[in-house]
């Protein structure tokens, strides 16, 4: 069986740390903390034609360390929580008052101002109260029928620390019981929305408002540090926020990913990886986190380059999650599917097989086993047809030679 080969111009465009102007890979960096790391830099032209290079091997990992991981990008496409509700645009309208609507609702709150109406279920837990969200809402004044603010009309979800108070304070209330994918409606009484005062010329003094919210996403954050979007400066000596800044960028990415914005999806993975790739380690726990973060955003980052055609850099990625974990699952599976693409059906069969092994029930799997069946039989169908057309014009050739003689 072959070894995947992979063109210059792949390795280039993958690599998280490659020096133009010397054509070197810095080994400093590049893929430093998987456990295949280079022991010296590595002339890109020098091992792309053929010459050895030494690495050292170490395998060390245990499995267990990726059991908690999330479920990848590619999985939460397919349940397509958030198109749904984009295109349902929350709960329907009600056609009763506030204090009818409140007589149905349970308590959020001890003091009764924020109260709550489940009209589909979530799954999983309740956002945990430090997690940075993705909401969806509707906004409604009494006796109007428009919302006076609204997500959907601005074509963009609401994100905010659920740990900070950067809305009204009954918004926080709300999202604070929520799980994702649920959508409810909330009363929210004036004294935890807009206050005594209102808001001139939009909210009335004193006004109760009527929330229609879906918590779309969230992503939890380890410490009480606060992220700042517009900051790309990493403080590299600070573990947790490094962590945290490159948590932030993985959950930019699949959002990115969910809207068809596949390229800067990609380019967010990456800004996550180049900060989990110098990220300094002082123990055993904070390998670990980060090599569970590290794996999320290489899966994730092979489903975009699968996506969109580059299944080269595909390739790349799952051969440093499986450096990580060997068993990874996806890492095979989305390994198999990009080998498949590039019609090195011995590959692709190898890594099927490997997550057919690990997931026997696995219908994607499964799937695209019978693609490359499909596909090895009509190439070797080919492939037959070609050599006959070649000997029979071989075979042509020398008959018109004899002829002439």
């Amino acid at each position: 069986m072959t070894d995947m080969v992979f063109s210059e111009e792949a390795i280039k465009d993958y690599c998280f740390d490659y020096n133009v102007e010397n054509e070197e890979i810095r080994g400093s960096s590049y893929r430093k903390t998987n456990p295949k790391e280079l022991l010296k830099e590595i002339n890109l032209t020098e091992l792309l034609n053929g010459k050895d290079v030494q690495f050292e091997v170490s395998r060390g990992y245990d499995e267990s360390i990726l059991e908690q991981a999330d479920p990848d990008i590619f999985n939460e496409v397919l349940y397509q929580e958030s198109d749904f509700l984009r295109e349902n645009r929350g709960a329907p309208p009600i056609n009763c008052t506030f204090n009818q609507l409140k007589a149905t609702m349970q308590d959020v709150t001890e003091n009764g101002f924020v109260k709550k109406q489940i009209i589909r279920n979530g799954y999983g837990d309740v956002v945990p109260e430090n997690s940075y969200v993705t909401v969806e809402y509707n906004m409604y004044l009494e006796d109007y029928e428009m919302p006076f603010d609204s997500t959907y009309l601005r074509k963009s979800p609401e994100k905010f620390r659920l740990d900070q108070v950067e809305t009204i304070l009954g918004l926080h209330y709300a999202v604070k019981s929520m799980k994702k994918g649920e959508n409810s409606r909330f009363f929210i009484s004036w004294e935890y929305g807009f206050g005594a005062l209102g808001c001139p010329d939009r909210i009335k003094p004193k006004s109760d408002i009527l929330a229609d919210i879906t918590l779309i996403d969230f992503v939890e954050i380890e410490c009480e540090e606060e992220i700042n979007e517009e900051d790309e400066t990493v403080i590299t000596n600070n573990f947790k926020k490094s962590l945290n800044k490159a948590k932030e960028h993985h959950f930019n990415g699949t959002q990115e990913f969910k809207k068809g914005d596949t390229f800067h999806a990609i380019t967010s993975f990456r800004k996550g990886l180049r900060i989990l790739i110098d990220l300094p380690l002082n123990n055993d726990e904070e390998e670990k986190a980060m090599l569970r973060q590290k794996v999320k955003c290489l899966v994730n980052l092979a489903v975009c380059y699968n996506k969109m055609g580059k299944f080269e850099q595909a390739c790349l990625a799952c051969q440093d999650i499986l450096a990580i974990d060997s068993n990874n699952a996806k890492g095979c599976f989305h390994y198999g599917r990009a080998a498949l693409c590039l019609s090195n059906f011995d590959m692709a069969r190898k890594y099927l097989m490997r997550a057919a092994k690990l997931k026997p029930q696995d219908k994607d799997v499964n799937n695209e086993l019978k693609k490359l069946n499909e596909k090895q039989n009509l190439h070797k169908i080919e492939t037959k047809d070609f050599w006959e057309k070649a000997f029979k014009v071989i075979q042509i050739n020398e008959d018109k030679k004899e002829q002439s003689n």
